[in-house]
């Protein structure tokens, strides 16, 4: 599969490659979203900074976001120490929020032995080759030049259509639209496990793969395990802030279980501000709507809190 160039504030090239056995699973949204360059450009750079990390991370999550919302799934939660952990969790804890918000079994984990598949893929600046004979039922691979498994994440699922970064995926011709898209929303035979790599993360040419095979029960999830993260998963909030004024003083946000089950408590750090319900129970991939309301007409600022299983996700509150 042949990917155009894709522009970004600091220079490079990033291309899609896709390797499938026997795909099958879900189509895309209605058309490609590309990403900001402030998301591209911040989010593309080998190495960043704490700071440009954490920019990264925040355009990261509302772009995705925002591509959620256009399809009628729930904002994703990132763990609170989503940045500390390795290629290998980020990208397993990405593709099974993708998944189950869907209604799709998870990944049970990252493997070692595919690991060093998608190691040599990733070296070699191409999709994964499979083991012969595939140690399972199906399954599919992709390699992206980016390093951010965020960045990659978000072309892979939303940019992947017609006018997006994937050059067979024409007007005439779209078999191949959405191709990478199908490869992580798959429904595979369980057990399901894949291996993520990533090289050239200290400069240079960059390369992040991921391989997954469904029916899998030669290859043990011996690096990372979803039942482990899983615990990890902070509430999605389909935004970072909400205003008020003196004369509307009301505002709603979504809450959503990413990932997995919730129970989800809603709070604020200032009496001046109230919040509606206090408790939202939710299945994987639901949501609910809450309110916040300001008690006084008097500006004020406070954060509003969603705290699941691995701590809160906030909101800033202003009232103007």
């Amino acid at each position: 599969m042949r990917t155009r160039r894709f522009p970004r504030v600091v220079g490079g090239a990033l291309c899609l490659c896709v390797l499938a056995v026997s795909p099958a699973g879900a189509a895309g949204p209605l058309r490609s979203l590309p990403p900001s360059r402030a998301f591209s450009g911040t989010c593309s750079v080998p190495s960043p900074s704490p700071t440009r990390q954490a920019v990264c991370d925040s355009l990261a999550l509302a772009a995705i976001n925002s591509a959620r919302a256009a399809e009628g799934v729930g904002p994703m939660g990132l763990p609170a120490q989503f940045d500390r952990e390795g290629v290998a969790a980020q990208a397993l804890t990405l593709v099974n929020e993708e998944r189950v918000d869907r209604g799709l079994a998870p990944v049970k984990g990252v493997s070692s032995a595919l690991d060093r598949w998608a190691r040599a893929g990733a070296q070699s600046g191409l999709a994964p080759s499979f083991p012969s004979p595939l140690p399972g039922s199906r399954g599919g691979a992709v390699w992206s030049s980016v390093w951010s498994p965020l960045l990659a994440d978000y072309l892979f699922v939303y940019d992947d259509g017609l006018g997006g970064v994937n050059l067979d995926c024409q007007s005439g011709r779209t078999s191949a639209c959405w191709g990478h898209r199908r490869i992580l929303l798959a429904r595979y035979g369980g057990p399901l496990v894949m291996g993520v790599a990533a090289v050239g993360r200290g400069g240079g040419v960059s390369g992040f793969t991921a391989e997954l095979i469904g029916g899998d029960r030669l290859d043990h999830a011996d690096v990372v395990t979803w039942s482990s993260l899983r615990r990890t998963l902070r509430p999605g909030v389909s935004t970072s802030s909400l205003a008020t004024t003196s004369t509307r003083r009301t505002a709603q946000v979504l809450v959503a279980a990413s990932g997995e089950q919730m129970s989800i408590q809603l709070s604020t750090t200032s009496a001046n501000w109230m919040v509606t319900p206090a408790l939202c129970v939710l299945r994987a991939g639901h949501s609910c709507v809450v309110t916040v309301e300001s008690r006084s007409a008097s500006p004020s600022s406070a954060l509003l809190l969603a705290t699941g299983p691995g701590g809160a996700s906030t909101v800033s509150l202003h009232q103007t």
